[in-house]
C-alpha cells in the first residue's frame, strides 16, 4: 500500500518504473541526475495524511520508504559530486 501510493504521487516527478526499482531495495539509483534532484525536491515538499488516523503504520511506513529514497538518491548524487574533478586546486 505505502509503495503503490508513493508510485502513484512521485509519477509526474519519475516514470513509475524506475520508481518502483528504487523502491524494490535494490543498491543502485535507477534515475537521471536531474530527476534524483527532482525526487528529492519533492520528497521534501512531501506531505503525508492518514485518513484512518489508526495504528500509525501507514505514516511510519510512508516515511520509512521516504527516508530510504532520499538516501539513495542522496548518496547518487553525492557520488556523481566526488567523482567530478577538482579544478580550484
Amino acid at each position: 500500500m505505502v509503495d503503490e501510493s508513493l508510485v502513484f504521487h512521485f509519477a509526474s516527478v519519475v516514470s513509475e518504473t524506475k520508481l518502483r526499482r528504487l523502491l524494490s531495495d535494490q543498491l543502485d539509483n535507477p534515475c537521471t541526475e536531474s530527476e534524483t534532484q527532482k525526487l528529492i525536491a519533492a520528497i521534501e515538499k512531501t506531505r503525508i495524511l492518514d485518513p484512518a488516523c489508526g495504528s500509525g503504520a501507514f505514516p511510519m511506513g510512508v516515511l520509512h520508504r521516504l527516508v530510504y529514497c532520499k538516501c539513495q538518491s542522496k548518496h547518487t548524487v553525492d557520488r556523481l559530486i566526488r567523482s567530478q574533478p577538482d579544478f580550484t586546486t
